[in-house]
Formats: C-alpha cells, sequence, structure tokens
C-alpha cells in the first residue's frame, strides 16, 4: 500500500493533479476549455487560411488577430475566434428542419443595433444586435423564446439578448461568418 501511494505522489508531481471535485489547489473549478477550429493553416505571410472541414478549399484568409465566426449548427454553438483562439462560445437556435439556416462562408454585410421582425402571423417583434449575414438571414437576438441549444428559428440564428449584444460589439461589417452542419 506504501509503495502504490508513493508512486501515485509521483506521478501527480510528474502530470500534475487536482483535489476531487476538479477543483484546482485554491478551490476553484478552471474554466472548461473551448473548442478550437480545426481548419487553420499558417501562411508564410503571417496571415491564417482558414479551411472548411473535409474539404481543401479556402474559404477566407485572416489576420492572426482577426475576428470571426464559426456557427456549428449540429452543436447549436455561435463561436466567436480571434485568429485560430476561440474566445467564446454561445448557445443558439438555428433553423428549423423546414426553414434551415444555410451554410457556408458568408462576411457580415449590415448591421442594426436596433431592429423589428415581422412573424408570419404579422406581430412585430423586437431583435436587436442584428448582424445580416446571407440575403436576409441574420443572426439577431430573441427573447420570445428560450430555446437555445435547438433549432427553433425561421432560419436565422437566435441568441439570448445579452449574448447577441456582446457578439454584436466585437464584430464589424466584413467579419466573416462560416457555418456548417
Amino acid at each position: 500500500m506504501k509503495k502504490l501511494l508513493i508512486f501515485m505522489f509521483i506521478l501527480c508531481m510528474l502530470v500534475g493533479c487536482t483535489p476531487s471535485g476538479g477543483l484546482d489547489a485554491e478551490g476553484v473549478s478552471p474554466e472548461p476549455e473551448l473548442p478550437q477550429f480545426m481548419g487553420v493553416e499558417h501562411l508564410d505571410d503571417g496571415t491564417l487560411a482558414i479551411y472548411t472541414p473535409p474539404s481543401a478549399e479556402i474559404f477566407f484568409v485572416i489576420d492572426t488577430n482577426t475576428i470571426w465566426l464559426e456557427v456549428d449548427l449540429g452543436e447549436q454553438t455561435l463561436l466567436v475566434h480571434k485568429g485560430e483562439e476561440t474566445i467564446s462560445m454561445f448557445s443558439i437556435s438555428s433553423g428549423r428542419p423546414l426553414i434551415p439556416t444555410p451554410t457556408g462562408s458568408y462576411r457580415i454585410y449590415k448591421m442594426r443595433a436596433e431592429n423589428i421582425i415581422w412573424t408570419p402571423e404579422g406581430i412585430p417583434q423586437d431583435a436587436p444586435w442584428m448582424m445580416l449575414f446571407h440575403h436576409e438571414y441574420a443572426i439577431h437576438s430573441a427573447d420570445w423564446h428560450d430555446d437555445f441549444g435547438s433549432p427553433a428559428s425561421l432560419g436565422c440564428i437566435n441568441m439570448r439578448p445579452e449574448e447577441a449584444r456582446e457578439v454584436y460589439n466585437q464584430v464589424e461589417v466584413g467579419t466573416h461568418v462560416y457555418i456548417h452542419e
């Protein structure tokens, strides 16, 4: 038993151990690691080429400090990247199966801090923090539902209002948006 304890102590010293419950030495839960985008290549000129897995096609080339958005429809998440680093992740609601969110690579072409959209029933709804990326498809806030994490929209990417505002304040017209399954 003593040999086992000594072995475990040495192993912990080599690889690092945390107390039970996933807490660090100060008793604080470590921040969860954000997923990283895998389709990145460093180019000779110092920029990054963003590829769409599994293709070999370059969708866009960016500076290493450029903000860009990735929407994973399968996971129902929006990730904010700065170069190849993921800096934040949010739960979203994309389009329902009969009205899907388009996939592909786009750029934000118009932004509106205040915006009203009309439901199919003709009811106006506030949808601020609108970031249009393809025809009338947009990333915007939605306070009329709480189905984030599952498809619930009419094709747009719905976000909680405070999270949509946070993303809105990090992007600009021309920001790349990559949407995939």
